[in-house]
């Protein structure tokens, strides 16, 4: 558990109390009312500690705020912003990107990541292919499986002509090709 509900801190900082200020037995006591079955997923003594420490100064057992305001770096207006961005130039690095919008970099992976739902090695988009090139992939796959001399060898870059295709299209249909062989 990471997360413990105030009826849980209050009642480790009473049982550390009934037990004359033993973090021990209070441990033992909370897993015991918790059903908690082993130790290590109990809080911690150091944690009991801190919250008997905080009981003692605030007379309060839950969490502080933190100082300052809360962190809005993934606002809506942020993310409408590098998804913008991603639109205009998909194929730009996050740390470009993030330099040229003024926003952190780890912000903009975060929008990247939870936001926009895209991951590493997928953030980009690609065009689809035109009708043309998919009959021009057709006939060099087959061009492709024809001039191989068995299942597994590939054969030279030079034996397969590939004029109609544009050469980063070529360069994935003949991986695509001799995957399928």
């Amino acid at each position: 558990m990471s997360q413990w509900t105030g009826e849980q801190r209050a009642f480790a900082i009473e049982a550390y109390f009934k037990a004359n200020d033993s973090c021990a037995i209070a441990r033992r006591r909370f897993c015991s009312r918790y059903n908690i079955r082993r130790l290590r997923d109990a809080p911690s003594e150091n944690l009991i500690r801190l919250w008997v420490r905080r009981f003692r100064k605030t007379s309060s057992a839950a969490n502080n705020p933190r100082p300052g305001s809360s962190r809005t770096s993934r606002t809506d207006d942020n993310i409408e912003l590098v998804a913008n961005s991603l639109r205009d130039n998909p194929r730009q690095s996050v740390r470009k990107r993030a330099a040229a919008l003024g926003l952190p970099k780890t912000i903009v992976h975060e929008i990247l990541k939870k936001d926009l739902k895209l991951h590493p090695f997928k953030i980009q988009i690609v065009q689809a292919l035109k009708v043309a090139q998919v009959a021009g992939s057709n006939s060099l796959v087959g061009a492709a499986k024809k001039h191989a001399v068995s299942p597994g060898i590939v054969p030279d870059r030079d034996s397969i002509s590939d004029e109609h295709i544009d050469t980063s299209i070529h360069a994935r249909l003949v991986r695509t090709a001799f995957r399928t062989v």
